[in-house]
């Protein structure tokens, strides 16, 4: 079940720890995300879950749950554009998300 009541939760996103304080302190309130396999909308909660990079796992810290506040989708020279495996470029698409802590 959720956390905060009354919000279903949309998914789970993985963020640096560092990241993840600087949102729990409240200095840290927009971040730029791809958006090809996730669907932002404003009003949905997401769950923040501590990741290491290096070693590919989650790490034992305590979760947070955001509620977005607002989404910019990038588009042209703002977006992403990178190698893909067979097809040559590979855009990827970008989203900001302005986001505040869900509570109850």
């Amino acid at each position: 079940g959720s956390p905060v009541s009354g919000s279903p939760i949309a998914g789970q996103l993985k963020i640096w720890p560092g990241d993840l304080d600087e949102i729990r302190l409240g200095k840290k309130k927009a971040e730029i995300r791809r958006c090809d396999d996730k669907h932002f909308r404003q009003g949905q909660v997401w769950e923040l879950i501590p990741w290491d990079v290096e070693l590919g796992i989650r790490l034992p810290l305590e979760s947070l749950y955001i509620r977005i506040t607002h989404v910019e989708r990038m588009a042209g020279p703002l977006m992403v554009v990178g190698i893909g495996h067979r097809q040559g470029s590979l855009i990827i698409p970008l989203a900001v998300l302005s986001f505040e802590l869900a509570t109850s």
